[in-house]
């Protein structure tokens, strides 16, 4: 069953939606805030068309690991457009 290109990526928002709604619920019901003296690790990586911006806060495996992230996430977006390109000569010789 073949889908559309629209559908697969309407699909990926809701899902991506629905993870920050569960992460956000369960964040919420698990162990309550206390002056525990406990550590934040933050990370994260912006990728402005092919230009990854990353930050980070805590251990250093934070950041190594949203570098890590956006290197495989740069090799998707590249190899997107030859594998799209790949499907339509396929499609239509």
């Amino acid at each position: 069953m073949e889908r559309d290109l629209t559908t697969i990526g309407f699909i990926i928002v809701f899902i991506g939606i629905m993870v920050i709604i569960i992460a956000s619920i369960l964040m919420v019901f698990s162990q309550p805030i206390q002056d525990s003296g406990g550590r934040v690790n933050v990370g994260g990586c912006i990728i402005i068309g092919f230009i990854p911006i990353c930050f980070g806060y805590g251990d250093p495996w934070v950041m190594v690991l949203a570098i890590t992230l956006t290197i495989v996430l740069v090799i998707i977006l590249l190899l997107l457009p030859y594998i799209i390109y790949k499907r339509n000569i396929k499609a239509y010789p």
